[in-house]
């Protein structure tokens, strides 16, 4: 057994945070409209350009219209999701931005987290998208739908 005075274990613990929360990273994501699709691409302006995408997610607080279909988790569905997708490690950079709204990652689903297959999405409501690149890089955004087919990108909360 090692020991450690109290002094040196705080010391050591607090540099084993601070390297661990080294590790991760965020970055921002927009939605754009392309050939009639919904897009997500990471801001340009974004400290990190990852690639690796393993995992995406969009969500909205309006629940009352999602209802899941064969094989979705009604559990996701229950608390806003309308798309989630997700693969394992190391099948994710077999995904990159950008990547259109409700496509299929490619890879190894992830059998310990259900699956949402993309719903519709409306004109005027708010959707949240959220992803996850290689173990450590966390990506978001919030979007909403116009009328006219114009996609607003708004100011996380």
């Amino acid at each position: 057994m090692i020991y450690f005075p109290k002094a040196s274990g705080a010391v050591l613990l607090g540099a084993l945070v601070l390297s661990l929360g080294a590790c991760s990273y965020t970055y921002d994501l927009r939605a754009v409209m392309k050939r009639g699709q919904v897009i997500f691409e990471v801001a340009s302006d974004s400290k990190s350009q990852p690639d690796c995408l393993r995992q995406i997610a969009v969500e909205t607080d309006e629940r009352t219209a999602i209802s899941p279909a064969p094989g979705d988790d009604p559990t996701r569905t229950g608390y806003g999701t309308l798309w989630y997708d997700s693969v394992d490690y190391d099948d994710a950079c077999a995904n990159a931005f950008p990547i259109q709204y409700g496509a299929n990652l490619q890879g190894r689903k992830q059998t310990d987290r259900g699956l949402v297959s993309p719903k519709p999405l409306k004109v005027g409501v708010v959707y949240v998208v959220s992803s996850t690149t290689g173990t450590t890089g966390y990506g978001g955004g919030r979007f909403i739908l116009h009328a006219n087919g114009r996609i607003e990108n708004l100011r996380s909360q």
